[in-house]
């Protein structure tokens, strides 16, 4: 997916402190910061691309904006909830799952 350059730049960036401890001995070798750090960069790049999806997703409703109006502006009122909930909902899957299901069919 979008997520391997990232993930082959985070194994590399692990590799070079796995040489670095090797080389100097694991004590301040700050793995753990590092760790914490790749995983909010993922985490950043799936928010991302989830709210991408979003905009993609709330233009096909306007783009069948002139049959349902009403159904429409519902729709993309949820979108916009579920892109607000992101930030602080734990589990992407669920929330994604929810809002599809929520969804009026298009056309």
């Amino acid at each position: 997916g979008a997520e391997q350059p990232l993930i082959s730049k985070h194994q590399l960036e692990l590799e070079e402190l796995q040489e670095r401890e090797e080389a100097f001995g694991t004590r301040g070798s700050g793995r753990k910061d590092l760790v914490t750090k790749q995983k909010r960069e993922l985490r950043r790049l799936r928010e991302e691309e989830i709210k991408f999806g979003f905009g993609v997703l709330s233009r096909e409703y306007l783009n069948c904006s002139e049959e349902n109006t009403e159904t429409v502006f519902k729709a993309t009122k949820r979108v916009t909830e579920a892109s607000s909930e992101l930030i602080r909902n734990p589990n992407e899957t669920l929330m994604l799952q929810a809002l599809l299901l929520d969804l009026p069919a298009l056309g």
